[in-house]
């Protein structure tokens, strides 16, 4: 009976997962809900088999000393507190456990194809919702409009959204899918998966050029130089980082808004670095950088996030929990490096690294850790890789 029971739970837990992946760049709710039910079935698995040895490991290490300093920093929240702890429980706790969850779940390359798989999927959709959105002006997933670009004309001056809240969270998204395909676009050898994947990709890129995102741009040109670095044996790939930077600087609009310096970012900046030099340690207290920045900056400008991940870390919870974030992230890079080095067969893994390290360049100019839906998507990833690298299968999930 217990047997049964568990096998329950845990395929509760591994479509709940499959749920989240589903919902991820379509609904708060639907990743909430999932998020929910992933969580009900992990204690409920837990309660009848309590293992945790899959975080036994460096990056959870750290990731407990996060946890800690992010508590420690509501000892300065003051009037805040009561927001500081609805951000520690509701928000930070939530995504860390994503973490958790895909890491317990994802424990057969089955079921990591099979995450593979809706991923690909959803991203097609999503890719089909972006351009329908550029030509007819609003989405058909959520029914968002299209923006326009501060400083740019009309005629090229829109960023596509897609099903997101703006164009920076829909690169972001394209960001992480196209590091994925064009290391899949490499590895694989049957004609008609890498028909159908390229014909992904180049929707997928068309969608990512139309974002006008520069982090995005950045963030997925880090990865390709990673996985030239990772991968010595796909030396096309210079011939494709040259075309892309071209098309990146010579296609309609974007090169005024590649070379736009956003003065703005510079003056958020600033009033982080005002709030780390008053409390470096502990910072302002967890959440509370809004309510704060005002004071630093001009009570006429209204904001909500640095536009910089790394430096909000630091102004809400001190320096111990950014180094402890940093450390965490490194010891995931360095885990799946690892991983990959030992099986250079799993491409799926180096995928994922490439567009786990453009995911940390493009946090450093927005705030894509403060998006329910990007938040998700980063700490899912860095489970996916701890999962990919823990399995212990030496066949390559994705057939050359």
């Amino acid at each position: 009976m217990k047997e049964k029971l568990f096998r329950i739970f845990d395929y509760g837990s591994e479509y709940s997962l499959y749920g989240m992946i589903l919902f991820m760049p379509i609904s708060n709710a639907g990743i909430e809900s999932f998020f929910g039910f992933a969580f009900l079935f992990f204690l409920l698995k837990k309660a009848l088999k309590p293992d945790f040895g899959f975080l036994r490991s460096t990056a959870c290490l750290f990731l407990l000393f996060f946890i800690f300093f992010l508590s420690l920093s509501l000892f300065n929240s003051g009037p805040y507190l009561q927001k500081s702890l609805s951000s520690l429980f509701f928000k930070w706790a939530e995504y860390i456990l994503i973490f958790v969850i895909t890491q317990d779940t994802l424990r057969s390359a089955k079921r990591i194809r099979n995450s593979l798989i809706i991923l690909l999927v959803i991203a097609a959709v999503v890719g089909i919702d972006g351009l329908f959105q550029r030509f007819i002006g609003v989405d058909f997933l959520r029914h968002k409009k299209i923006i326009s670009l501060w400083g740019e004309t009309m005629l090229h001056g829109i960023g596509i959204t897609g099903p997101f809240q703006h164009y920076n969270s829909f690169g972001t998204y394209l960001m992480f899918n196209l590091s994925l395909l064009l290391v899949l676009l490499i590895s694989i050898k049957d004609k008609i998966y890498k028909i159908s994947l390229f014909m992904l990709f180049v929707l997928l890129q068309a969608c990512f050029i139309l974002t006008f995102s520069r982090g995005s741009w950045l963030g997925f040109l880090c990865g390709v130089f990673l996985l030239l670095l990772l991968y010595r044996k796909v030396n096309k790939l210079v011939l494709i980082f040259t075309i892309y930077i071209i098309l990146i600087i010579f296609f309609p609009g974007s090169k005024g808004r590649s070379m736009l310096v956003d003065a703005d970012r510079f003056t958020v900046w600033k009033g982080a670095f005002g709030m780390i030099k008053d409390h470096p340690f502990l910072g302002m207290g967890l959440g509370t950088f809004m309510d704060y920045f005002q004071e630093y900056v001009s009570k006429d400008m209204y904001l909500r996030y640095t536009h910089n991940c790394y430096l909000q870390i630091w102004a809400e919870s001190g320096i111990f929990a950014l180094v402890s974030f940093i450390l965490f992230c490194g010891s995931v890079m360095y885990k799946g490096i690892k991983a990959f080095k030992n099986n250079n067969s799993n491409f799926v893994l180096l995928g994922f690294i490439c567009a786990f390290f453009g995911f940390l360049v493009q946090i450093f100019f927005d705030s894509q850790l403060y998006s329910l839906q990007l938040s998700a998507l980063f700490w899912f990833i860095a489970g996916f890789i701890m999962a990919l690298a823990r399995l212990r299968e030496n066949a390559p999930l994705i057939t050359k």
